[in-house]
């Protein structure tokens, strides 16, 4: 959890995929991501807010 806003509202951050999840996640699917993709996702950060 990151923090609180009004005590109400929490917002949480989630680091980028490993190396790992992606290529599980690859052989699931049967498919293979351009390395700038993996990249990509092994970098963003994903966060939303809960109420």
């Amino acid at each position: 959890m990151y923090g609180k806003l009004e005590h109400r509202w929490h917002t949480y951050l989630h680091p980028g995929l490993t190396r790992e999840e992606i290529e599980e996640f690859e052989s699931r699917v049967g498919t293979s991501f351009p390395s700038a993709y993996k990249e990509f996702l092994s970098t963003m950060v994903v966060t939303y807010l809960i109420y």
